[in-house]
């Protein structure tokens, strides 16, 4: 399973837990850094990249973080 395919798992379970705001939070910040992978030029540097999804990354993390017992 892919990282990607992870990320999307845990969505919909907060989905199903009733977490709808959180899930589309982590979702949508997903679905932007696939993109970003994606469209990515040749030239761009892995550093290039990361900086790119560094925050859609940290939203995916507090929203799942949101969630764990403590």
């Amino acid at each position: 399973m892919t990282l990607e395919e992870k990320v999307r798992k845990a969505a919909q379970e907060l989905r199903r837990t009733g977490h709808h705001e959180d899930a589309e939070v982590v979702e949508r910040n997903i679905e932007y850094i696939s993109r970003v992978w994606k469209d990515s030029p040749p030239t761009a540097t892995l550093g290039d990249d990361l900086a790119d999804v560094q925050d859609c990354i940290q939203r995916i993390l507090t929203a799942l973080g949101n969630h764990v017992a403590a």
